[in-house]
């Protein structure tokens, strides 16, 4: 994919021949701009996989910990036994 920039003079000259050739270089760059974030997509889709959302294997994942998965809500309570209970 060969993207050009066009230099402020070049704006200025397509500009200046009116509205034809304008809309035609809108039109570009937005096909330009549609194409790139369809691929920036495909790119995060493939580095945000990993063993459990993928067909790779557990060693591909790195040396990254996973995140806990305790299902235990935090109760605000100290923990230990009941105050005045025990010998």
């Amino acid at each position: 994919m060969g993207v050009k920039l066009l230099s402020a003079e070049e704006i200025s000259a397509i500009y200046d021949q009116g509205k034809g050739p304008t809309v035609a270089v809108v039109m570009s760059l937005q096909d330009q701009l549609v194409e790139l974030i369809q691929r920036v997509n495909t790119l995060e889709a493939r580095v945000n996989q990993n063993s459990q959302n993928s067909s790779k294997p557990p060693s591909s994942d790195g040396y990254r910990k996973p995140a806990p998965k305790s299902s235990r809500e935090k109760t605000g309570l100290k923990p230990g036994g009941q105050v005045g209970h025990g010998p």
